[in-house]
């Protein structure tokens, strides 16, 4: 549990109770997000998620553009919005525990059987980012403008 506590950082209370550690299974299933939900990319980004960030800026980018394309009614690329907030919703707590899962497994890898190493590397390696989290900021308006553009 320490070594999750170090990934987290600040909020690790919040999500020890949300991936249920106490009940001694890790798991982020059936708990919903409010964060993740209403910022998505961004709370990607300020929780360090660059790669889920990368794939989701695309699938919103491509989302964006099919819509477009295709000429699809306001309403209808609104209730799309939608659903894929719902989704980050439904499985922001579970994507956080693999990507903190997966930091602890590179971590050991490097560290070995150092804990007090162990748990600086996962300090340095997990948390959050200010700065991560402007870049998303800038890359959600991106995405915007370009949308707003290819929609004439």
């Amino acid at each position: 549990m320490a070594l999750y506590a170090s990934v987290v950082g600040g909020n690790f209370p919040i999500y020890r109770q949300r991936w249920r550690l106490d009940q001694g299974v890790a798991t982020g299933s059936g708990t919903w997000h409010w964060p993740a939900f209403l910022l998505g990319l961004i709370w990607m980004m300020y929780r360090r998620m660059y790669r889920l960030a990368a794939m989701w800026a695309g699938l919103l980018l491509l989302i964006s553009v099919v819509e477009t394309w295709l000429d699809v009614p306001d309403g209808l690329s609104l209730v799309i919005t939608f659903a894929l907030s719902i989704t980050t919703g439904i499985f922001g707590n579970s994507w956080y525990l693999a990507h903190c899962q997966r930091l602890i497994a590179q971590a050991r890898a490097v560290t070995g059987d150092d804990d007090a190493r162990l748990r600086s590397e996962l300090t340095a390696r997990g948390g959050t980012s200010v700065v991560a989290t402007l870049i998303a900021i800038v890359i959600a308006v991106a995405l915007s403008i370009v949308g707003a553009a290819l929609a004439g």
